[in-house]
């Protein structure tokens, strides 16, 4: 009986752990040559349930933490129903800016949106912003 036993539980553990790492969303490490230049606060935003056709606006915040500028060159949604607006001047070391993006919960039901942003530090290769809830249903009309 244990023999029968031991297989399942190792499946429904690896199953528990799979779910629970994709649960947690994408990876909060810098794996970029922006690691140990650029803080990334909050690069996960989660907004929980938003209104349906209710815009809703969240702001991340990006700190140069080198001794050189920073340039955020590019800042792109991955879908029109997502906006981003950010200041493209120099970041001086030290000093932080802020991407603003606005969601426009247009569509019913979860989401999972991603805001891709390169810099002068490591123009090739993007970081990932996430902005994930849930769009409550249309109200009824009376």
């Amino acid at each position: 009986m244990m023999r029968c036993l031991s297989p399942l539980l190792v499946c429904f553990l690896l199953y528990i752990g799979h779910n629970t790492g994709f649960a947690q969303g994408m990876n909060n490490t810098d794996p970029t040559n922006n690691a140990g230049k650029v803080e990334w606060h909050a690069r996960r935003i989660d907004l929980g349930e938003v209104a349906f056709e209710v815009p809703v606006v969240r702001e991340y915040v990006v700190k140069n933490i080198s001794q050189e500028p920073l340039t955020l060159l590019t800042v792109k949604s991955g879908c029109h129903c997502t906006t981003v607006n950010w200041n493209q001047s120099a970041v001086a070391p030290g000093d932080s800016t802020t991407i603003k993006a606005t969601f426009d919960a247009s569509k019913e039901g979860p989401f999972y949106k991603i805001i891709t942003v390169t810099t002068n530090f490591d123009p090739e290769n993007p970081v990932a912003l996430t902005l994930v809830g849930t769009v409550l249903p249309k109200p009824a009309k009376n």
